[in-house]
């Protein structure tokens, strides 16, 4: 599938979700592959259950964590 977003959409969304929302599949196919959010907004640890996009353990996530300035809280989805 190849997807497309307006260009002003990546300045439009203040969060990854809703760049997400504004995506859209060509041909006019219903896009339905993007998962629910799992991380809450006020989230200090994230599990390798919320996680949907991605096959990650605990270490894995916390090395991730590591690299962004502060933490886990700043994580929107992975």
């Amino acid at each position: 599938r190849q997807y497309q977003a307006d260009v002003q959409a990546l300045f439009r969304a203040h969060t990854l979700q809703d760049m997400a929302r504004q995506v859209r599949a060509l041909g006019n196919e219903e896009l339905s592959c993007v998962p629910a959010n799992l991380i809450p907004a006020d989230c200090s640890k994230i599990t390798p259950e919320m996680v949907t996009l991605t096959e990650l353990d605990e270490q894995q996530l916390a090395d991730i964590a590591a690299t962004v300035p502060g933490g886990m809280a700043n994580i929107q989805d992975i």
